[in-house]
């Protein structure tokens, strides 16, 4: 699916065996090469968007510590944990942006 990722992770929100290939369409999911540590002291996490239909990956956000458990609203906002800070976040759209 995709290539050269850095420690990728992803929580399906259901049993694989259970989701229809639609349900896949896009697929959310975290890469934490550098567990606790942010982009401003080298780090180089990131919570990304795979589009399967496209195969199109976008990064959502990048820098924060130690993102995991990507989630997304019913209204498409999409949200995660930092295990390093014990926050929830929210990804901030980029004005413009899709």
């Amino acid at each position: 699916m995709a290539a050269h990722l850095g420690a990728p992770r992803q929580i399906p929100r259901a049993p694989l065996e259970h989701l229809a290939y639609e349900d896949l369409i896009p697929l959310f999911f975290t890469e934490v090469p550098t567990p606790g540590v942010s982009s401003r002291t080298g780090g180089r996490n990131k919570v990304n968007e795979l589009d399967l239909e496209s195969m199109t990956l976008t990064v959502v956000d990048f820098g924060d510590p130690e993102p995991t458990d990507v989630a997304v609203a019913r209204n498409g906002h999409v949200y995660w944990t930092c295990a390093s800070a014990g926050v929830i976040v929210e990804a901030t759209p980029i004005a413009g942006s899709k």
